[in-house]
């Protein structure tokens, strides 16, 4: 069933698609001859490789939504950070270190202050 859809997609893009333009992780962004409910040319982006919505970079991402009319000219600065997709669930994800809960004598310092203790979600008459 992927395989038919893929084909369509394909099918559809090569007659009625105009290639915009390609980001630095080899995703292709089209537009299509048919326009959505609200008059506005519908846009694609074709993923390379797994298909995850944070793969799109924020200038690419200001395109689809369609905030720009071009897609906008990026050009990366020393300063800039690179964009990074999320990786919530895989194995690149972050996970603190469970051994920086223990003091080095081996206690929890989580509950340090005995005094306090946590709301349970009850109201309380006092």
């Amino acid at each position: 069933m992927f395989k038919i859809l893929k084909f369509l997609t394909f099918f559809k893009l090569f007659f009625t698609g105009k290639l915009v333009g390609q980001d630095e992780y080899h995703n292709k962004y089209y537009e299509l001859k048919s326009k959505d409910y609200l008059g506005r040319k519908k846009r694609i982006c074709i993923y390379d490789g797994i298909v995850e919505a944070s793969k799109i970079p924020a200038h690419w991402h200001a395109w689809m939504h369609y905030s720009s009319k071009k897609p906008i000219e990026y050009k990366h600065l020393f300063w800039m950070k690179s964009h990074v997709p999320d990786v919530t669930g895989t194995l690149h994800a972050f996970s603190p270190n469970k051994h920086t809960q223990f003091n080095l004598h081996g206690k929890s310092s989580i509950n340090k202050n005995k005094d306090y203790t946590p709301w349970d979600g009850s109201i309380s008459e006092e």
